[in-house]
């Protein structure tokens, strides 16, 4: 049995606690101003620049944002954290593709990650919100190498070519120079599960979403199914 002596005590000790916790809420929780830089990172205020992972920015932006976790480093020294945005529901990269301010990378998130993000995309662009008032689509027959960007990608598919074990779909009559997408054989595995084998997409309409590189003519390389959109 506890003694009330003792009680009294606990209970003071635990308001003192208490009240050492509820001034220390406001410095933990301190908004940071933040200069979003594309394509992926977020300078903060005090010199930190954290890893936007998952998402790409399309324009540069100044906004408030408050670091919870961090988890690390990558391989280039920058933080992976977790940022929330005061007054807004969900983390940063949630907050950005639901407003239009951010396009959705696959290739860097979990396939449930991903999936979630996209359906976000999907509604902000549904709802021309941001930057999908002026849809960022490149015309798969002009789009052109440099710069290094990521891009979304459009265009009918004339022709389906292998080479080892990857399949390639390429927009123009000069494969050596026209856009063209490289199917990991993962994602080739992915279409034909779902009854679609690669030479069907020739005269489909396709958009693309990835890394532009010069492989002779610009090309994405598709590591995920999430990256690729075949219309009806």
């Amino acid at each position: 049995m506890v003694g009330p002596g003792l009680a009294l005590v606990r209970r003071r000790g635990l308001g003192i606690v208490a009240g050492l916790w509820l001034g220390l809420l406001p410095v933990l929780a301190a908004a940071i101003e933040a200069r979003l830089v594309p394509p992926d990172e977020v300078h903060l205020a005090d010199g930190r620049v954290v890893a936007l992972e998952g998402v790409v920015l399309m324009e540069e932006a100044v906004m408030a944002v408050r670091l919870k976790r961090i988890h690390g480093r990558d391989r280039y020294g920058r933080l992976r954290a977790e940022l929330r945005v005061p007054g807004r529901r969900g983390d940063l990269r949630t907050v950005l593709v639901r407003e239009g301010r951010a396009l959705v990378d696959p290739t860097a998130l979990s396939d449930e990650e991903a999936g979630r993000l996209l359906v976000l995309e999907y509604r902000a662009r549904r709802r021309q919100r941001g930057l999908w008032q002026r849809p960022p689509v490149e015309d798969a027959r002009r789009v052109r190498a440099e710069p290094f960007r990521f891009a979304l990608v459009a265009g009918r598919v004339a022709r389906v070519g292998r080479s080892g074990r990857y399949v390639y779909l390429d927009f123009g009559r000069d494969f050596r120079r026209d856009f063209s997408l490289r199917l990991d054989p993962r994602v080739v595995r992915h279409f034909r599960k779902n009854g679609v084998e690669p030479e069907l997409l020739v005269g489909h309409r396709v958009e693309a979403r990835g890394w532009i590189i010069a492989r002779g003519g610009p090309m994405i390389e598709i590591t995920s199914p999430l990256q690729l959109e075949v219309a009806p």
